[in-house]
């Protein structure tokens, strides 16, 4: 949890940050908040749209969220 804190203060002053982003999107899933790993994988997505990894991890938060 302190380091979902401290991910969370690193992106409020660097929120494009790729590294930061997806580091929130994967420890945010790890933790159970999907809701927080689908806003910050969707955003990853959007900062590197080629990037296959960030769409795979896009795809994979929500699926996770269904019964």
């Amino acid at each position: 949890k302190e380091s979902l804190r401290e991910l969370a203060r690193a992106l409020e002053r660097n929120p494009y940050d790729r590294d930061l982003v997806s580091g929130m999107a994967f420890y945010s899933d790890k933790a159970g908040d999907r809701a927080t790993a689908a806003k910050y994988a969707t955003l990853l997505r959007e900062l590197e749209p080629e990037n296959a990894g960030a769409a795979s991890l896009s795809s994979r938060i929500p699926e996770r969220r269904a019964p």
